[in-house]
């Protein structure tokens, strides 16, 4: 496989040339802020990176071949409205997912691209990353968008004095 695709799924995942740093977006946000609803009956930040995490470590679990109970999984990929994040628990969540991020990065530049996931009815492993940088995009971009209705955007490091 060429370089330039591998250093091209690299780039993605961060979201370089397509959109703001997924790091950046969340940079300056408390578990209070990631908690509030901006939006009636909608997700908050928490929910989005809760259901980004949740993803990432199913697609890991199938990068390793290990068996998904699909029945079992499914309606758990979002935190449930009664639970409390403490800024701990945010901060562990933020980290997670940057850990994922710079994980499926190592994967990229080194697996087998064409690797075959059973878990993912037999879908190369480079689709599986474009899968999973396409979910991030996504939810990150919702992300931004309720930081912005909540005035909590730009990140801390983007304001201009």
């Amino acid at each position: 496989m060429t370089d330039w695709i591998r250093t091209a799924f690299g780039d993605a995942l961060y979201g370089k040339h397509a959109h703001y740093d997924v790091l950046k977006a969340l940079r300056g946000t408390t578990a209070e802020d990631a908690q509030k609803r901006p939006v009636e009956n909608d997700k908050s930040i928490w929910d989005h990176l809760y259901h980004i995490v949740f993803w990432h470590d199913i697609t890991m679990q199938v990068i390793e071949d290990k068996e998904i109970d699909w029945k079992a999984i499914q309606g758990t990929d979002w935190p449930s409205d009664d639970a409390n994040l403490t800024e701990k628990g945010w901060k562990d969540l933020v980290a997670s997912f940057e850990n994922h991020v710079a994980q499926l990065k190592r994967i990229a530049e080194k697996a087998d691209l064409n690797k075959l996931l059973k878990g993912f009815g037999n879908t190369p492993l480079g689709r599986g990353i474009i899968i999973e940088f396409q979910h991030n995009s996504y939810h990150i971009g919702q992300i931004v968008l309720l930081r912005k209705i909540s005035g909590i955007w730009p990140p801390p490091e983007d304001k201009k004095t």
